[in-house]
């Protein structure tokens, strides 16, 4: 076993005996979270870039303090796509160019409607782990199922933006927001 698992292992039995702070089994799992959203890119296809946009990097925006700090320490590194990994907060000033290949929205970040219609390119990955996102206009929902991470996945949303989302991944998701009846 590794020493991070061990680590994982050991917060969550310590977290579940209360021996630790509601607050840091919160940073905890939004590291999970945003661990999740870094594999789940791996099995996405985006649409070619054109000769405007820059593809130097891959951008992955995220909206909510704590998981914005946590994505920068922890992906900041990282590479998707043969792409370095540029960490951009959402929370800072509004970019008329903003260009998000990825975006993360934490559920208790303010009102993600807003910045789903207003700031984020319609070719953009998003993932949230707020309750109903993926019926709102989202594309993937991370929920808790019997103490895991599930995903919700609108493929209507998928399509909308231009995505190809791998069949093995869409095979461990609920999927909702299909004309044939998927739900």
């Amino acid at each position: 076993m590794t020493s991070r698992r061990t680590a994982h292992l050991l917060l969550g039995l310590l977290i579940g005996a209360g021996l630790i702070a509601p607050a840091f089994a919160s940073d905890v799992e939004d590291e999970l979270k945003l661990a999740f959203t870094y594999n789940i890119a791996r099995f996405v296809t985006w649409p070619e870039h054109t000769d405007e946009e820059q593809t130097e990097a891959f951008h992955l925006c995220v909206l909510g303090k704590t998981p914005f700090r946590i994505a920068n320490e922890n992906l900041g590194r990282r590479r998707v796509a043969d792409l370095p990994i540029e960490v951009i907060d959402l929370l800072g000033p509004p970019s008329k160019n903003l260009h998000c290949d990825l975006a993360y929205l934490s559920a208790d970040a303010g009102d993600i409607g807003d910045v789903i219609e207003l700031r984020l390119p319609e070719t953009a990955l998003t993932v949230s782990d707020a309750p109903g996102f993926a019926n709102a206009g989202g594309i993937i929902e991370l929920t808790r199922r019997n103490d895991r991470i599930a995903m919700r996945i609108n493929v209507s949303n998928v399509r909308r933006a231009g995505l190809s989302i791998s069949s093995q991944l869409l095979s461990l998701a609920t999927l909702v927001g299909d004309e044939s009846g998927a739900n």
